[in-house]
């Protein structure tokens, strides 16, 4: 096979939903009495452990105590069977450790004992075992609507830690009782993908990617396909296994050869595979074996779109390659490729999460070629 030089690359997250479910403390033998008396009693040591997706859960503090079904001010005291209720007092402090590197938000359900005084509670978080706190929200009676009805209290935003992650109710002084029911965290995909990319030169093809996060990553098989992408003739084969980094924090890349290619096209994806063995797949990356003859930017498909479109070009030669995409109004919104560009066909994925409905303007620049097409976004 002669020399060819084709990159093709795809940037995305893989997107499956994240999981999580909810800690209800209805569990009798999960709940471990304080050092001080009886669960009834407000103790600073009561604990309630538990797991979710995993990951190890563990709930004490206080001055609180176990709270029951019993109503006051209207409202039942525990959602299921059981709840906290953190005392009246200016010590408050009741804290969350959960075993996880990485969140994706957190909830809970709360009320108040009753309207008067107004309770005063703030929450916060932390990444660096206790020593620093973010605040991220306040527990009062604007709060809870002058209620004394259950409401939800949610962070959504994610939380990354080095090891463990902490979530702390305090009291800000003078301050009413509350119940806390029904923890809820987003624990995230324990591999995040962030890039994938092919690159062909000579007889050989070399599949680079990248992760962000990784949580069990026991490693990827990597798959490969001959033939069309739509045709049905044909399947997927493991061509190679790089093992993963396990547990991790910051990016990770990895790169694999595969050097036993034909003309035509190929098709390949990675199955990344959990220590448990649960996994999932990429999304797929196509590579047609036919050097271009000429510039080309092709009209971005599917077109409309939503959100997620691809848009392909073509080089004859290397060089500096520019792929700008702008609104009606001129204004640059993204830039996909900025640099050298080796000589091949080119499918870069672009991403409008972030962008209003609309037409938008994508431009390539590479030496003298400059070409500019249109493509719509409908959500």
């Amino acid at each position: 096979m002669k020399k060819i030089g084709l990159t093709i690359l795809l940037l995305f997250l893989l997107s499956i939903t994240n999981f999580g479910q909810v800690i209800n403390f209805d569990t009798t033998d999960k709940w471990l009495a304080g050092s001080g008396g009886g669960l009834t009693s407000y103790q600073v040591d009561h604990q309630y452990t538990d797991t979710i997706n995993g990951f190890p859960v563990s709930f004490m503090g206080g001055p609180a105590l176990r709270q029951t079904t019993t109503a006051q001010d209207g409202f039942p005291g525990a959602l299921g069977t059981y709840g906290w209720r953190l005392q009246n007092t200016d010590t408050v402090e009741w804290i969350v450790t959960i075993g996880a590197t990485s969140i994706n938000g957190f909830s809970f359900q709360v009320r108040r004992w009753d309207g008067s005084p107004s309770p005063d509670f703030d929450v916060a978080f932390s990444s660096d075992a206790g020593n620093n706190w973010t605040s991220v929200g306040t527990i009062n009676n604007a709060f809870l609507d002058d209620s004394s009805d259950w409401k939800a209290f949610n962070y959504p935003n994610s939380i990354t830690s080095a090891s463990n992650i902490q979530i702390r109710i305090s009291a800000n002084g003078t301050t009413e009782r509350i119940m806390v029911d029904d923890f809820f965290f987003d624990n995230p995909l324990p591999v995040e993908l962030s890039s994938f990319s092919a690159s062909v030169i000579g007889s050989s093809i070399k599949l680079n990617w990248r992760t962000e996060t990784e949580q069990n990553n026991y490693g990827f098989e990597v798959e490969r396909k001959v033939g069309s992408p739509q045709s049905k003739v044909g399947n997927y084969e493991k061509i190679g296994f790089i093992e993963g980094y396990g547990n991790s924090n910051s990016p990770k890349s990895y790169s694999f050869n595969d050097n036993s290619i034909s003309s035509g096209i190929l098709s390949y994806r990675l199955k990344q595979i959990d220590n448990d063995g649960s996994f999932s797949y990429s999304k797929t990356i196509d590579l047609d074996l036919g050097a271009p003859k000429k510039f080309e930017l092709t009209q971005n498909f599917p077109n409309p779109f939503n959100p997620n479109t691809a848009i392909r070009f073509s080089l004859p030669e290397t060089g500096n390659v520019k792929l700008t995409v702008f609104n009606l109004l001129g204004q640059e919104v993204a830039v996909l490729v900025n640099g050298l560009t080796e000589a091949g066909t080119h499918i870069i994925n672009f991403d409008a999460e972030g962008l209003n409905s609309g037409v938008y303007i994508y431009r390539i620049e590479s030496g003298r070629f400059n070409e500019v097409r249109k493509m719509t976004l409908i959500k």
